[in-house]
């Protein structure tokens, strides 16, 4: 399950993986996300195209200026005690 957020990510180089391939979609990158589980994090690259992953133990700050980000909040059984449901904050999507 994925959460929507508007958020800054820090990440070192070795965190991120860019795909500017303007074919993928979101849901590709939801799909992409959700199958490497080293992943925590995607938003598209640009004009909704293309995908940017983080990894789960890239950090983040809210940002409403930011551009909408989705955080991975439980992958099958398990749930990230950062991201619980009370956690999510108002207005947050859950995907």
């Amino acid at each position: 399950m994925f959460v929507e957020k508007r958020i800054n990510v820090s990440v070192w180089d070795n965190d991120v993986i860019v795909d500017n391939n303007s074919s993928l979609s979101l849901s590709d990158c939801m799909e992409m996300c959700w199958n490497n589980y080293n992943c925590g994090k995607f938003r598209s690259y640009k004009d909704e195209t293309g995908c940017v992953l983080w990894t789960v133990k890239s950090s983040y700050q809210e940002n409403p200026c930011s551009p909408i980000a989705y955080l991975l909040v439980q992958r099958n059984s398990y749930s990230y005690p950062d991201y619980d449901s009370h956690n999510y904050g108002e207005g947050a999507k859950v995907k």
